[in-house]
């Protein structure tokens, strides 16, 4: 799929709708959460699960999408480049893939039932509620 920018910014922000209904659950910013390793790898895989469903080329419509994802996250696209920055050079940490994993399983999930709602971003935060 050849996506503009319009397509980007509509499939980013059902990603970062994902992300934010669990961070104002477990009350925790965002800004604070992406400095987390696991956290960061969690919003990657959301991201990228979208990314892969929509069926984007992961090198340039992907990178875009996870650039204005993470920029749209964080309310400052500069900084959101630079989170996607970090993120790409922690592909390979292991508390940061467990994080990826569990976001790319619970989209993949909700896409097949809406009724699975992914909640693990929540319970990394706020485990007890």
């Amino acid at each position: 799929m050849a996506a503009d920018v319009s397509q980007l910014d509509r499939l980013a922000k059902v990603g970062v709708g994902l992300i934010k209904v669990q961070l104002e659950l477990a009350n925790t910013d965002p800004r604070n959460a992406v400095h987390d390793i696991w956290a960061l790898g969690y919003c990657f895989g959301i991201f990228d699960a979208i990314v892969q469903r929509a069926k984007l080329d992961q090198y340039t419509e992907g990178a875009a999408l996870l650039t204005i994802g993470f920029g749209l996250l964080l309310s400052d696209i500069d900084e959101g480049a630079s989170r996607f920055g970090y993120a790409m050079d922690r592909q390979t940490h292991p508390v940061f893939v467990a994080g990826n994993k569990r976001a790319g399983g619970e989209v993949f999930d909700w896409f097949a039932n809406t009724d699975r709602v992914p909640m693990a971003l929540r319970t990394h935060f706020s485990p007890t509620m």
